[in-house]
């Protein structure tokens, strides 16, 4: 059988900059930066890159959609990046490779509020798949778990 590794999945959830609009903050992000990452980021072993956008006007169609979640409190950011990966060393090499300091972020400084970011990392477990059940009934895998970087972190600040 053979040694399944599973993937490291890392969230950033972000406020954006308090003086850019709902609008200008989403075109952004999904014109300009995704466009900006994408390619350095597959190229340092990125396997999957999305975005979660959580504008204000969708709020109310997600509460009559779905009245439950009036009960519930509301995550205050402005949107998620999540990163899917072989290893920690993955996103680090990104971080640390020249292009990401000289253009990324830059871009990142004037997109997102750092001081209020939250992350979560971890690993995901996929059951439906292109609307298919997958991975049923539930097997502990023999697995190797993910290696840590060797490089050094440099945490996005600003």
């Amino acid at each position: 059988m053979a040694t399944k590794q599973r993937l490291v999945r890392l969230s950033f959830y972000v406020q954006r900059k308090k003086n850019l609009s709902e609008e200008e903050y989403e075109r952004h992000l999904s014109s300009h930066h995704a466009e900006l990452c994408a390619e350095h980021l597959a190229k340092h072993g990125i396997l999957r890159y999305t975005q979660f956008h959580t504008p204000a006007s969708f709020q109310a169609v997600g509460e009559s959609g779905f009245p439950g979640l009036k009960k519930m409190k509301r995550l205050p950011f402005d949107s998620s990046g999540d990163f899917l990966m072989a290893d920690f060393a993955s996103f680090v090499k990104f971080q640390e490779d020249p292009y990401y300091l000289s253009h990324v972020f830059p871009d990142e400084a004037g997109l997102f509020e750092w001081d209020t970011a939250c992350y979560a990392v971890g690993w995901e477990e996929v059951y439906i798949q292109d609307g298919k059940v997958v991975n049923l009934p539930y097997q502990d895998p023999t697995y190797q778990g993910p290696t840590q970087a060797t490089g050094t972190s440099s945490t996005p600040s600003n």
